[in-house]
């Protein structure tokens, strides 16, 4: 490998349709040079991601309850609802809202 260039950087060191030179490899640390955010990262609810989708407008969706099991003893029509997806309650968008901090 020539010395300063980037592993597996291909051709030359250069980007695929790149009129770049190649970027010299990093030497020492960076930590110190890196910028911290300002504000930390909120962490979404990793069991509310699974359950809620936001639809294009800013709702939020759910999947019905009752709806994995004993499918026999339930009506047709009551399957056949259950099969969609729902809109959250207006009483509970501020909760999920709070789990879900980067979504609409």
């Amino acid at each position: 490998m020539v010395a300063g260039l980037r592993r597996g950087a291909g051709r030359a060191g250069r980007a695929c349709g790149s009129r770049l030179a190649p970027r010299p490899v990093l030497r020492g640390s960076r930590a110190s040079v890196r910028r911290q955010p300002s504000v930390p990262k909120m962490k979404s609810n990793s069991g509310a991601k699974k359950r809620f989708r936001f639809t294009g407008t800013g709702k939020i969706r759910r999947m019905h309850a009752y709806h994995r099991h004993n499918f026999s003893h339930k009506s047709n029509r009551q399957n056949r609802v259950l099969r969609k997806a729902a809109l959250v309650s207006p009483a509970d968008v501020r909760e999920v809202r709070r789990l879900l901090p980067y979504g609409r």
